[in-house]
């Protein structure tokens, strides 16, 4: 699995353009997986489903029950006769927002952009060159919110909707509830006029018990400079997963599943904390006891060659400055 998705990274012209898997250095066998989890199964809610982009989660494809929610019904039929890897999966289409909303949606000539606002003057601008010609078509739809869609116990929830991820969440109580972990699109600059930034949506998700495990940030640089520059942070995937405090209180069956997505993110120490503190997790899952004792070690002489190693890439990396095109992302310099 980390052997492919490095050999993915290094065929493109650039490593950025190949979006490596921000859990790079922390992925597992499938088979990990099957040993811990048995037939437990995931339950997967991603919103803004277009091309399916869960790499991250691929290990744990065999667990996931993957619901996925598109506004382009076209994408959706599409999704739906394809075949994947999932254990079940189930594509939607309809628009995730607010409760019984009428929006009006903006099909960007490149989809992926598409949203009911459309871009900021300010981010247009500086950013995009100032093209207004980016809308290929709006079409009327009728908003549902999640917990009007799902009446059911999730476990991970996935948003990528271009300047909505904050009114999905704050329609979607029931669904954050039960969910262990959150991945969502955060903007620090007002991408889309009206959109909520990130210090929004990081207050609801620590109102609803949750705390930021990782954020993979991306820059962008200015339209009309073309030479080599820092860039500004314009967005970032967030990551959140619930506290040690509220995982602790779940069931067994919650707690393996948490435990295996921290895993899989590479949040080692978070997962040995839940299991070293929970009775349950270790009579039933004793397997997890020989894993975390050979993780929980570490090697002076291991540790000694690491250090010269990383003097050699900061050297490297310094003279590199950036990755050398327009945007840059922490998944360009896979170190964490």
């Amino acid at each position: 699995m980390k052997i492919s998705q490095i050999l993915k990274c290094l065929s493109g012209i650039t490593i950025y353009h190949k979006i490596p898997v921000y859990n790079l250095n922390w992925l597992n066998k499938s088979s990990f997986y099957d040993k811990i989890l048995g037939e437990s199964t995931i339950t997967l809610l991603d919103v803004g489903a277009r091309n399916v982009s869960v790499e991250e989660l691929m290990p744990l494809q065999k667990h996931l029950r993957y619901i996925g929610f598109d506004a382009d019904s076209e994408e959706v039929n599409r999704l739906n006769s394809q075949k994947n890897q999932f254990k079940t999966s189930q594509f939607i289409a309809s628009f995730v927002g607010k409760e019984n909303e009428v929006v009006k949606f903006g099909l960007h000539y490149n989809a992926g952009e598409s949203s009911i606002f459309p871009f900021e003057n300010y981010y247009n601008k500086w950013f995009r060159g100032g093209n207004e010609d980016y809308v290929k078509e709006y079409i009327e739809l009728r908003s549902n919110s999640l917990d009007e869609l799902i009446d059911e116990d999730v476990d991970v929830i996935k948003l990528d909707t271009q300047g909505t991820e904050y009114e999905i969440i704050e329609n979607a109580k029931k669904c954050l509830n039960s969910a262990l972990i959150v991945e969502l699109e955060v903007e620090f600059i007002q991408m889309y006029q009206g959109q909520k930034l990130a210090h929004n949506v990081f207050e609801i998700m620590h109102n609803m018990g949750f705390e930021l495990l990782y954020l993979n940030r991306v820059f962008g640089q200015s339209s009309d400079f073309k030479g080599v520059s820092r860039g500004q942070m314009i967005f970032g995937d967030a990551l959140f997963g619930v506290s040690r405090e509220k995982a602790l209180n779940l069931n067994v069956s919650k707690k393996i599943k948490y435990v295996a997505l921290l895993l899989n993110y590479g949040h080692i120490d978070f997962a040995f904390d839940i299991y070293n503190n929970s009775k349950d997790l270790q009579t039933e899952y004793p397997a997890l006891k020989s894993y975390f004792n050979k993780k929980n070690k570490q090697n002076r002489t291991i540790s000694g060659i690491k250090i010269f190693i990383d003097k050699i890439i900061f050297i490297l990396l310094a003279l590199r400055k950036t990755n050398g095109i327009r945007s840059d992302s922490d998944r360009s310099w896979p170190i964490r």
